[in-house]
């Protein structure tokens, strides 16, 4: 568009500049010189911060729900690397496991519980085996097993294999049941955890955390519909006047 107007030979005003910009612009008011230029890289700006916050909160999230599920997250990941640091040192490759894991699980413990994250998730076309498949994505407790020292493989066996069962129970029970199912079904697990397989003290955090994100979190769909608007006033009828 701004080429065209190149064309002519002559600079572009401020109408021309914002038209070449997709800028509407209303009769009789000029842009101030540079504000085009601004605009763009100001709706560039807020495009990216709307594809993080599509991406790791919810298409559409509030500045509130912003606020928590990031905070959750930063405070989640600064407390288990401080529990990681305390046990193995300045050990680089277990730090970055812990602190990525961290961030995905004590920020989408929080995430997945707003209106937006659940409205994505739960809309329409989106089946059991969409809510199986990003459960069953969550091999974390594998990773700790491979690469983090003292996490052992049937501990990693036993927290992922009982995810999936809490998982299952929710799905295959009646909408009715499925809050109070998800909850028993967590605490359950959490609870086997904790007496069948202890998990190292530094990473005590994974078990509680990751149910809490998985379960109640991703699988009830609370808050997926949006509340229905007041009916609109009616006409006031007429006051009856004493004759």
């Amino acid at each position: 568009m701004s080429a065209a107007f190149e064309k002519a030979g002559r600079p572009l005003d401020s109408r021309e500049t914002a038209m070449a910009e997709g800028v509407a612009m209303p009769e009789g008011v000029a842009m101030p010189e540079g504000a085009a230029m601004a605009g763009s890289s100001a709706g560039t700006g807020r495009g990216w911060r709307a594809r993080v916050d599509g991406f790791l909160v919810g298409p559409g999230a509030t500045r509130g729900e912003r606020a928590v599920c990031f905070a959750t997250a930063v405070v989640g990941t600064a407390l288990a690397l401080a529990a990681g640091h305390s046990a193995w040192g300045a050990a680089v490759v277990p730090l970055i496991v812990v602190g990525a894991a961290a961030f995905d699980l004590f920020g989408g413990a929080a995430a997945n519980t707003t209106d937006v994250a659940r409205r994505q998730w739960h809309g329409p076309g989106r089946t059991a085996w969409h809510h199986a498949g990003f459960v069953a994505a969550h091999v974390h407790p594998f990773v700790f097993a491979w690469l983090l020292p003292g996490f052992g493989w049937d501990t990693a066996a036993l927290l992922y294999g009982l995810v999936l069962a809490s998982a299952a129970a929710v799905l295959l029970s009646p909408p009715r049941l499925r809050r109070p199912v998800a909850f028993a079904t967590a605490a359950l697990a959490l609870t086997a955890v904790t007496f069948v397989a202890p998990v190292p003290a530094p990473l005590a955090w994974i078990a509680p955390v990751m149910l809490l994100k998985l379960v109640p979190g991703h699988l009830l769909a609370d808050g997926a519909t949006p509340p229905l608007a007041p009916p609109a006033p009616g006409p006031v009828p007429p006051t009856a006047h004493p004759a």
